[in-house]
């Protein structure tokens, strides 16, 4: 592969095993590129989408689902729907003709996010469908160039130029503006992590200064930043737990321990030794807690994020929240040992 003509552009696994990524050029005798693995990354297999002019997919973002893994790719020009483990395109038809699409997201359950640039009024929108494109409502629109948009749960972030964020607790139906840098910074990567915690890639204008990672350890409340390279900008990040991750540059690749320096509390790089574990998270039902076998789990406290006791058992290892709203929440785990914590999300 040319790396002048050809490159990817994103990657996601949806589950440990089953991963894909895209990319491709318009310059290039293969114009759009999608991959697939089955097995982890051991082998991969390329589809090329040849029913529509679609050229250099710049996104994708996939869910798995009791029977399929689902979701959509992106490009200029296009957005698709892929089922079937990324065997089955089927285009959707953007919001409008003039519409250049940026970026897209799928929260499952029909639901898809776009971020599109309306070349005739120079407006960067937000959009939402439920219905997989059939019908797009405008969420947000705005002159100030949006790069990225991310999705977790009710949770939505969108990276801004000028050092600005866009973000969202209803699942990207209301934005609010949010200025967290100086005007010098674009932040051109949203992320979430599993456990609930957003990054934003950042580099200062024309890339000078190298790399930042922004992160924040609250949905997007408050922000801590850190410069990975002091030379070159970041291409993506990963953070398979609370405290690991990693961060490629187009020139290193480079790994934490310590959740990068964002805003983890001692609490928290201690809570991946403790032996407690909760699951599922993101949960919506049913939430398990398991401790050590020499721990005694005394009291369940789940607390909203104005510090409200919401809901509390004692002697228990499960917990019930289908009655409660959808957000963050705060779990205190009472044992015989001491009190420990775990930030919750219900979605």
């Amino acid at each position: 592969m040319s790396i002048f003509t050809d490159y990817f552009t994103d990657m996601q696994f949806a589950t440990r095993n089953i991963g894909f990524v895209c990319g491709g050029s318009g310059f290039s005798p293969v114009p759009n590129i999608l991959m697939t693995t089955k097995d982890g990354g051991y082998t991969w297999d390329s589809v090329v989408v040849t029913t529509h002019p679609a050229y250099e997919f710049t996104s994708l973002d996939f869910k798995a689902t009791a029977t399929d893994v689902e979701g959509v790719v992106a490009s200029y020009s296009h957005i698709f729907r892929v089922t079937d483990t990324g065997g089955i395109f089927t285009n959707i038809v953007k919001p409008t003709f003039n519409t250049s699409v940026l970026d897209a997201v799928y929260a499952g359950n029909s639901r898809v996010l776009l971020l599109g640039y309306d070349y005739i009024s120079q407006t960067y929108r937000l959009y939402s469908s439920d219905d997989w494109g059939l019908n797009w409502d405008l969420r947000y629109q705005d002159s100030l160039m949006i790069n990225s948009i991310a999705l977790l749960g009710p949770y939505a972030l969108a990276g801004c130029d000028k050092g600005t964020v866009l973000k969202s607790s209803d699942g990207g139906n209301s934005w609010i503006k949010q200025k967290i840098a100086a005007d010098t910074f674009a932040f051109y990567k949203a992320k979430f992590a599993s456990n609930g915690f957003a990054y934003l890639l950042a580099s200062k204008t024309m890339a000078i200064g190298g790399g930042y990672v922004y992160g924040s350890d609250n949905f997007g409340q408050s922000w801590h930043s850190v410069q990975v390279d002091p030379h070159w900008w970041l291409s993506d990040i990963s953070m398979p737990t609370i405290s690991t991750g990693y961060i490629v540059s187009n020139r290193s690749v480079y790994r934490t321990t310590t959740g990068g320096g964002l805003g983890l509390s001692v609490e928290d790089v201690e809570a991946a030794n403790d032996g407690i574990n909760v699951y599922p998270n993101p949960a919506n039902d049913i939430v398990h807690v398991d401790v050590p076998a020499h721990a005694k789990l005394l009291t369940l406290s789940l607390y909203d994020v104005s510090g409200r006791l919401v809901k509390q058992i004692k002697g228990a290892k499960t917990l019930d929240i289908s009655t409660l709203s959808k957000g963050a929440y705060l779990l205190e785990i009472g044992t015989g040992q001491g009190l420990y914590k775990r930030k919750l999300l219900l979605q």
